[in-house]
């Protein structure tokens, strides 16, 4: 990966108009969208990613995508991967 397709990726997740928040296998906030940022009281990236965010307790339905880097990939279930991308939803 090159520096411009990180700052691509940056840009990307920054001006999207959904909540993204993407974490490491800690569960440790890297980065956050300017409307997660937002719409989510305690979201701070270097932090913990608020417990209650991926249990739905917020009345979030959250997407978890697990996604490769330097290749490694998680489980699947998104919990284990090497980083992670969380989308959240409003519940309908």
């Amino acid at each position: 990966m090159t520096d411009a397709d990180a700052t691509r990726g940056r840009v990307l997740v920054e001006e999207s108009r959904e909540a993204i928040v993407v974490i490491d296998d800690s569960d440790r906030v890297l980065h956050a969208s300017r409307r997660a940022r937002q719409a989510v009281d305690g979201l701070r990236e270097g932090e913990p990613l608020p417990a209650d965010l991926l249990t739905g307790e917020r009345g979030v339905i959250p997407l978890v995508v697990p996604y490769e880097v330097n290749g490694r990939r998680g489980s699947g279930d998104g919990r284990s991967a090497d980083r992670n991308t969380v989308e959240g939803s409003s519940r309908q």
